[in-house]
């Protein structure tokens, strides 16, 4: 009886300990969330503010609408994280996979972000194999993962900091091995357990206004899984850099005569029938289109 009781003691203090954690955890999301709401929203009403009084192609209507946009992608990145996370929790997320080429893919990604990488003051250099190396993945989640590794690369480096990425094949194992990898701030034993949670954050002197959600590396973790490959992590501590190694079964190389080559479709007038119960979302497209 008595070894009962300290049995059911100890799961009573480790569901506690669980529930307090969860608790924290979701108070922190919560005020992070709204931080990150509340800047570019009022950013976007300043400049509607601006565009209302400022002279119509002025340049202080361009710095305006400049500006609308900006915040607009950043919110719609941060929404679209939530909604992705969500649904691979769910397991709501449908890959649209074809033959695709990893090493021209991580090119791509590469130089969308090098813009990133100069104004941070972080130097990138890439080792990629000089023959094309084939999955059959979907590449717009794929650029989510290694867009979302590269942008944590560049802000954690630092100034005056390195980064690298790699693309390695392994005939033993058919799988290729992605690396990203820099030499900045590193991370602590302890934040490598759970660096892979949705909605942790390592506790390290960056700029906090810029820090994020937490989102981007457990949406990276359900995307790679979803493609059947493995993401970790490593670090030999604090101010010693991290590295992320992402690895993806191989395709088997189809002969070129094989992919169909696309074909233009003719354009044709056509009726768009505008459907939405938000008025304002409705009006907006249809004048759009």
């Amino acid at each position: 009886v008595e070894r009962t009781l300290r049995e059911s003691e100890e799961r009573y203090r480790s569901i506690s300990e669980q529930l307090e954690d969860a608790s924290r955890r979701k108070n922190e999301f919560m005020a992070v969330l709204s931080h990150e709401l509340r800047n570019p929203l009022a950013s976007i009403h300043n400049g509607l503010s601006i565009l209302n009084q400022a002279e119509p192609c002025s340049t202080q209507a361009e710095r305006a609408i400049a500006m609308i946009t900006r915040q607009v992608d950043q919110l719609s990145r941060l929404v679209n994280d939530l909604l992705d996370i969500t649904r691979i929790e769910q397991n709501k997320i449908r890959l649209q996979r074809q033959r695709l080429d990893l090493t021209h893919l991580v090119q791509q990604v590469l130089e969308d972000h090098r813009p990133l990488f100069e104004k941070n003051g972080v130097g990138i250099r890439s080792k990629l194999p000089p023959c094309p190396v084939y999955l059959d993945a979907d590449p717009n989640r794929l650029n989510q993962v290694f867009g979302n590794l590269l942008h944590n690369a560049a802000k954690f480096a630092g100034q005056g900091g390195a980064a690298e990425v790699q693309v390695e094949t392994d005939p033993a194992s058919g799988e290729v091995v992605i690396r990203v990898s820099d030499n900045g701030v590193g991370m602590a034993p302890e934040m490598l357990n759970r660096l892979f949670r949705p909605f942790e954050q390592a506790d390290i002197a960056v700029d906090r206004a810029n820090q994020g959600l937490g989102l981007g590396l457990a949406l990276c973790k359900g995307l790679v899984e979803l493609h059947n490959g493995q993401i970790r992590a490593s670090s030999a501590g604090l101010g010693k850099g991290s590295e992320f190694v992402v690895s993806f079964p191989i395709a088997i190389a189809l002969p070129q005569d094989s992919i169909s080559p696309s074909h233009s479709v003719p354009r044709h007038s056509r009726k768009v029938l505008v459907l939405d119960d938000n008025v304002d979302l409705a009006d907006s497209l249809g004048e759009l289109l």
